[in-house]
């Protein structure tokens, strides 16, 4: 079912990341990105009426990653990854300003991944794709300072090359497990908080994953992903 056609708003058609306001600091509406490499590059807004407009422009040409927290230690905040090569991860305000929140991170079009808690804290979890590396921020990350490696999986995770990353602190998914799905394999392994991999969640996937892990809801006990081929130069 079409829920809203942005197709007079979007150059080239093109949306990614579908961020969701979850504590209406931003009206509880969608925001998408569009990233399609052209200036400016934009965020959109849309209803829950499926009516789209354009609620901010990005700060910069090449918006990759698009994401809210869902859980509330970050203020419930749309941040916005821009560029290639060493990164920079964006705070974006109810307002459409955009501030520079974590820096450092090589080419980050990975996934981001909040904590709800437990003993991966309430930090957000940030892949870097190029250089197979996950970065770490907390609640009380200095604006603009580069991110923290999490630095137990970098000793521990072999070869693996983490693209979609999703948490569980409690629940059907288990308790304190990270879920990284490793771009070398095509699979979804288990991590625990010292960085360790446990075991293989599923194989098989098609392409670079992204993976969505609810809590609460009609979906609560489903894990689900999303397999895409990767982009040309990426």
């Amino acid at each position: 079912t079409l829920f809203a056609d942005l197709s007079g708003l979007v150059p080239f058609d093109a949306v990614f990341w579908p961020a969701f306001d979850h504590f209406g600091s931003y009206g509880g509406a969608l925001f998408v990105d569009d990233d399609n490499n052209v200036s400016p590059d934009r965020i959109y807004r849309v209803t829950s009426s499926g009516t789209g407009s354009v609620f901010t422009n990005g700060p910069g040409v090449d918006n990759d990653v698009l994401v809210s927290d869902p859980v509330g230690a970050f203020g419930g905040s749309l941040f916005l990854h821009v560029g290639q090569g060493l990164a920079t991860l964006y705070k974006v305000t109810p307002a459409g300003a955009s501030t520079a929140f974590a820096t450092g991170i090589p080419d980050l079009t990975g996934q981001i991944a909040f904590s709800p808690g437990g003993a991966f804290g309430t930090s957000m979890y940030i892949v870097g794709e190029s250089n197979g590396r996950i970065y770490t921020a907390a609640p009380g990350h200095v604006a603009g300072q580069p991110a923290s490696l999490f630095a137990g999986f970098q000793a521990n995770s072999g070869s693996l090359r983490p693209g979609g990353i999703a948490i569980s602190d409690t629940g059907p998914f288990g308790t304190d497990v990270m879920y990284v799905m490793d771009r070398n394999t095509l699979s979804i392994v288990t991590v625990n908080a010292s960085g360790h991999t446990t075991g293989t969640f599923a194989t098989g996937l098609s392409g670079v994953t992204v993976i969505d892990l609810p809590h609460t809801g009609d979906f609560a006990s489903t894990a689900r992903w999303c397999g895409a081929r990767p982009r040309s130069g990426r």
